[in-house]
């Protein structure tokens, strides 16, 4: 199906509608687990956002590619690549997608035992995420932040940071989110 749609958005020379069916394409082939094939359609989809000028789209293509990058366990790209989407994103004016690049940069960094990093930018990802009014996922960076303060020793904060969450998912009702703060206590 979404050949098709490629196939008909070249004929109209729309890079956008073309550049979206690439990257649906690439979603697919990443559930599949076929990561590599996810990653060049990644890279196709993003040079057609960039033709277009369309930073918005060109930052979350570099989140896809980073996280098809982190399934490989891929760190160091999957973390240069969320920072490229953090630029882009910021260039498009597009809050969210910024948070959502932070926070999958902060695990990347994470991903790496590089601790005194991740800390720094889970505390920036849950700044924009609270921003943005969005607690859930300020919550679940919460749970990323208690993880790199785990492994960084700092038993104490990760505690705390893993209580914040628990509050937070109780407050939002959502039972995951407090089963996975437990978890982290």
């Amino acid at each position: 199906a979404y050949a098709g749609v490629r196939q008909e958005a070249r004929s109209r020379n729309d890079r956008s509608a073309e550049g979206h069916a690439i990257q649906s394409s690439g979603e697919i082939h990443m559930r599949l687990g076929n990561l590599d094939t996810a990653r060049g359609l990644f890279d196709e989809s993003r040079a057609r956002f960039e033709a277009d000028n369309d930073q918005a789209s060109v930052g979350r293509v570099w989140q896809a590619a980073a996280l098809t990058d982190l399934l490989a366990w891929r760190f160091g790209p999957a973390e240069q690549e969320y920072g490229k989407s953090s630029t882009a994103c910021a260039l498009a004016k597009e809050p969210e997608c910024v948070a959502r690049a932070t926070v999958g940069l902060a695990f990347a960094q994470a991903s790496q035992s590089h601790f005194d990093d991740a800390i720094v930018t889970y505390g920036k990802a849950i700044a924009a995420f609270t921003a943005v009014k969005k607690p859930g996922d300020a919550a679940r960076a919460e749970l990323g932040l208690s993880q790199a303060q785990y492994g960084k020793k700092e038993y104490m904060a990760a505690l705390v940071s893993a209580g914040r969450a628990q509050l937070a998912g109780a407050a939002l009702r959502d039972q995951d989110l407090v089963w996975r703060a437990r978890v982290a206590e």
